[in-house]
């Protein structure tokens, strides 16, 4: 599943990761979010939403581009409090 030169990629993009975030070293600036649990990503705000519902099943599973091939990342996903 590679990204096809002229193809539009839809999704969210990475603009920075947390040195101390559990992404860190798995995904990096540049990166496209392309989907959330088999979930399309539409835009940041369609991404937010489903990290959020990602929250609930205390794992999120991301399709994510990487200079334009597709990779599946399984990260646990804790509720923060505060």
């Amino acid at each position: 599943m590679n990204a096809r030169p002229g193809c539009t990629l839809v999704g969210m993009l990475v603009s920075a990761v947390a040195p101390d975030s559990p992404v860190a070293g798995v995904i990096e600036p540049g990166d496209v979010i392309v989907s959330i649990n088999k979930q399309p990503v539409t835009d940041p705000a369609d991404g937010a939403k489903k990290l959020q519902q990602a929250i609930n099943s205390k794992q999120a599973v991301l399709l994510v581009n990487h200079r334009g091939t597709n990779r599946f990342v399984a990260l646990p996903v804790e509720e923060t409090r505060g």
